[in-house]
Order: structure tokens, then C-alpha cells, then sequence
């Protein structure tokens, strides 16, 4: 157990290193606006209701 606490770290400097070894970090990309944020969750909750609707559909008929 010991051993794999001691790879979290190098793993997670991996990732931010970037999975293609150029050196691109996660940190380079801008933080997603509020509106943006807000505009994903509404079309989430509205696949997932269609999603939801299809199978109703299918189950009840």
C-alpha cells in the first residue's frame, strides 16, 4: 500500500506534463467562463432527459 502512495505523485506530475511528453500542462488552458460552465450542465441534463424519455419508451410500451 505504501508503494502505491509513492507513485501518486510521479503520476500526477505526468499528467500535468502532458501525456505526449511536449511539455504542455493542463494549467495552460483558461479556466471555462460561468456561462460556459452553466450552458454544459443544461445540455447534460437535456441529453440525459432524452436518454431518459427514449428508454420510459421502450420499457412501457
Amino acid at each position: 500500500m505504501g508503494r502505491s502512495l509513492s507513485l501518486t505523485p510521479s503520476i500526477s506530475h505526468a499528467l500535468d506534463r502532458g501525456l505526449d511528453g511536449s511539455g504542455a500542462t493542463r494549467g495552460t488552458q483558461p479556466a471555462p467562463l460561468p456561462g460556459q460552465r452553466f450552458g454544459a450542465d443544461i445540455l447534460g441534463l437535456a441529453i440525459f432527459l432524452v436518454m431518459l424519455a427514449a428508454h420510459a419508451l421502450t420499457k412501457f410500451t
